[in-house]
């Protein structure tokens, strides 16, 4: 709500001020320097791996997103930031290429037992643990419609989910390394 809330107050200074306002959405930009508290599961599946813990999936690890490389996101930015036409507009800004949350769990167990473990596991976490109360509230598929931001800027994201991997995981990796050494 307070996101929703900011947009729409820029909103209303770009209406009644002539402010001007681009608010981009972006939807699981993923890369190196992203810290695990974030919430993305990239960063966290790579810290999960790399310190020996067992990657966590809720259910199945069926939920579905689209994974953008954070450069694509800084270039959708600063293109969206000079395009007089995306002035007072909400933009989604993320790739469209969608993958289940199992997929990236495999990939991360992959790249980082190629490259700096020996195993990494793999556990499920029922939906009921994380709310007994059945509070919890999940979204299965959450794909970005980024016609707009193609349309504004002409930029179509690529898919570098492979460089979305190896970027987090050595990043992680050499964060943990410098931790280690103080």
């Amino acid at each position: 709500m307070t996101k929703l809330y900011a947009e729409q107050l820029a909103l209303a200074m770009h209406r009644q001020h002539g402010l001007r306002v681009v608010i981009p959405r972006y939807f699981n930009v993923a890369g190196p320097r992203q810290r695990a508290e974030g919430g993305c599961v990239v960063p966290i599946f790579a810290r999960q791996a790399l310190t020996g813990s067992p990657i966590t999936l809720h259910g199945q690890g069926e939920q579905v997103r689209c994974y953008g490389h954070v450069s694509d996101a800084v270039e959708a930015t600063i293109r969206l930031s000079e395009c007089d036409a995306a002035n007072g507009q909400i933009v989604n800004v993320g790739a469209t290429t969608a993958r289940e949350t199992a997929e990236v769990a495999r990939a991360v167990s992959a790249y980082c037992r190629e490259h700096y473990v020996d195993q990494v596991q793999v556990q499920h976490v029922p939906y009921a643990d994380l709310s007994p109360d059945g509070s919890y509230q999940r979204m299965e598929v959450r794909i970005p419609n980024v016609n707009k931001l193609e349309r504004l800027t002409g930029i179509k994201f690529r898919d570098r989910f492979d460089e979305i991997i190896r970027d987090a995981c050595d990043w992680q990796a050499a964060k943990l390394s410098m931790l280690r050494r103080q």
